[in-house]
């Protein structure tokens, strides 16, 4: 067999189309086309194929270089692939192990979507529910908070306008509500981050925190106390909601490696989940570490 036939036998292996290699499938069939292995970038081949011609039949040989090149993509292709049915292994052993418990969930409904559009989102990082179960959701990069009706789930109202004045919002990261008062509590990211609270009207109530350097997740207790978790810095801060001031504050540091995300129980015990070490710690108001999950 020729260098040729040694190619497109690899090729034919490897599940890729010769469309797929010349370039007239679209993005779409091209991933479709490959077994185990998506790409991204254009074909190497795009160029070299559109080029050939009847008159020239020549110019679609491949060289040898292709030839090695593909064969390197084909292996790495099935190494990918072994990867991906090890994982998937691994994930079955733990399924059938019986110290856990799985239960099977499907979800009600979706809305939302990519766009800019009244009920499309750019963003979308935090969520909450006001008591009457309206839906309120902050877009990030659209530095707006949309409210959606619990049971059409359409934008009944929007508001937030990117900006630094008070009132304005600039990359709101994470919401959670007031208690009792149906007041959205806004943490922003960087470049300005700092807490902000508005009405469910959208009406500006107030802003405080500019001590923060890196907050990743918010949350209130009964009381009305709003804890923010900081990642990079790992700290704790908890603020009076209604003056604003600092209430409380501990450091993370000789217990967490990253914290992402927290919330609070009736008896004042912070729970902070952390991706790196893989935990869930216990602390309370004054950073005692109670406990782990």
């Amino acid at each position: 067999m020729d260098n040729n036939d040694d190619i497109f036998s690899i090729i034919e292996q490897a599940g890729i189309t010769f469309d797929a290699l010349t370039g007239s499938s679209s993005s779409t069939d091209l991933l479709a086309s490959t077994s185990g292995y998506h790409s991204y970038e254009p074909s190497p081949f795009n160029h070299r194929l559109k080029r050939s011609s009847v008159l020239d039949p020549s110019a679609a040989e491949f060289h040898l270089e292709s030839e090695s090149s593909l064969t390197s993509n084909y292996h790495q292709s099935n190494k990918r692939s072994s990867c991906h049915s090890d994982l998937q292994n691994r994930r079955t052993s733990r399924s059938q192990n019986p110290t856990t418990q799985r239960i099977p969930t499907s979800y009600e409904y979706k809305f939302g979507g990519y766009g800019r559009g009244i009920n499309e989102f750019l963003e979308p990082n935090g969520i909450t529910f006001l008591s009457d179960g309206t839906i309120g959701v902050v877009d990030t990069n659209s530095s707006q908070v949309k409210l959606f009706d619990p049971v059409r789930r359409e934008c009944i109202l929007k508001f937030g306008q990117a900006g630094t004045r008070p009132g304005a919002l600039l990359y709101p990261y994470r919401v959670a509500v007031l208690p009792g008062r149906d007041l959205l509590v806004m943490v922003q990211r960087s470049p300005r981050p700092m807490i902000q609270i508005f009405d469910r009207n959208g009406q500006f109530i107030s802003r405080f925190g500019n001590d923060l350097e890196s907050p990743r997740a918010i949350c209130i207790d009964q009381q009305g106390r709003i804890i923010v978790i900081e990642s990079k810095i790992m700290k704790v801060h908890i603020y009076d909601a209604t003056s604003g001031r600092i209430w409380g504050q501990f450091d993370l540091r000789d217990h967490l490696s990253f914290p992402t995300s927290v919330c609070v129980n009736d008896r004042h015990e912070l729970y902070v989940s952390d991706n790196e070490s893989h935990f869930v710690r216990v602390f309370d108001y004054n950073g005692q570490h109670l406990k782990n999950i």
